[in-house]
């Protein structure tokens, strides 16, 4: 892990919302999956706490965007129903339905696949 890397994991416990929501985004757009299992866990756990708590912040439809496509391509790469499920579930907990749709936009492919192989 670089040192730009792991800067941004330092900022991520940061008491300081705005240096962690920059910290997120740059953490997200280098990652595409874990390297290991553990780490995998560790991530996605972590994600999903935060798109839970960030519902009411500044910035948290973004935030919360960025975790489902994070979450999308980690799913691209180790194909883990698993993931799929907890993303589809946290998608449903939106309460607005313009973002619960925006948030379903990036896992429509899967989840079209999957309604015409029950038809």
């Amino acid at each position: 892990m670089d040192a730009n890397i792991q800067s941004h994991f330092v900022n991520l416990r940061s008491e300081d919302a705005d240096s962690r929501y920059a910290s997120y985004r740059h953490l997200m757009a280098v990652t595409d999956a874990p390297v290991d299992k553990a780490l995998q866990a560790a991530v996605v756990d972590r994600l999903s706490q935060r798109f839970r708590e960030c519902s009411t912040e500044k910035n948290g439809t973004l935030v919360r965007y960025d975790i489902l496509e994070v979450f999308r391509k980690t799913y691209d790469v180790v194909k883990e129903d698993a993931l799929k499920q907890l993303a589809l579930s946290l998608i449903e907990t939106e309460e607005d339905p313009k973002y619960r749709k925006k948030y379903a936009g990036l896992w429509k492919d899967l989840v079209a696949k999957k309604r015409a192989a029950k038809a």
